[in-house]
């Protein structure tokens, strides 16, 4: 049975490749499957380089993702259950220039309004001094700052570097 530092010295790094897993050093450690051994769960953000991930790992990752995606997505459309003269009226409705498809007060479904129509709603909403206020523009601006500051402290607390 080997120490972790001995297995360390051995592989020369603690960065070690894929090769080194959780089953082999757990091996070299003489750990039992449901034995608890702290060194093996030693938390760490590092994430060994692209070119020690055997290809046939990122193959089968590869292939899991894409059938797991196959479950959730289908490349065939739902049936329709118009018949042939609402999907003609419902094809000139949404290709009118005119009307807007927004979402109805109160979660009733999308509707059809005219551009002018929806302007003169939401200036209405505006202009409700019970639930608005206009701020000048650096009180905005401060706004805007402290709003922009809580949104990358989140995208630094919660996501990954190699997304954002």
């Amino acid at each position: 049975c080997y120490r972790l530092e001995d297995v360390q010295k051995r592989a020369g790094t603690k960065q070690w490749s894929c090769c080194f897993g959780i089953a082999f050093i757990s091996g070299l450690l003489g750990c039992e499957r449901n034995e608890y051994h702290p060194a093996l769960y030693t938390k760490s953000d590092w994430r060994p380089p692209n070119v020690y991930i055997p290809a046939t790992v990122t193959n089968r990752i590869h292939r899991f993702h894409q059938r797991l995606k196959r479950e959730f997505y289908s490349r065939h459309s739902a049936f329709s259950n118009l018949d042939p003269n609402q999907r003609k009226y419902l094809k000139a409705i949404l290709d009118d220039p005119r009307l807007l498809i927004v979402n109805a007060d109160k979660g009733l479904g999308p509707c059809a309004v005219t551009y002018e129509q929806y302007v003169q709603d939401v200036l209405k909403h505006l202009e409700d001094r019970s639930t608005y206020r206009r701020l000048s523009e650096l009180d905005a601006g401060r706004e805007a700052q402290i709003t922009a500051t809580m949104i990358n402290d989140w995208c630094d607390k919660w996501l990954d570097d190699e997304r954002v």
